[in-house]
């Protein structure tokens, strides 16, 4: 995944734990287009509990 996308997800997702507190999972889940690998390396940048 090109690091300027990376980024945009990274944030996007921690934002949205913040606001909706939903689980990591639950929003990736709301990414249908991510492949499983971009999943993955979001996964390994986003602590499920950094919220």
């Amino acid at each position: 995944m090109p690091k300027w996308k990376f980024n945009i997800f990274r944030r996007a997702i921690i934002a949205r734990m913040e606001a909706e507190q939903a689980s990591r999972e639950e929003i990736l889940a709301t990414y249908p287009r991510l492949t499983e690998d971009e999943k993955n390396e979001l996964r390994q940048a986003i602590d499920e509990r950094q919220v």
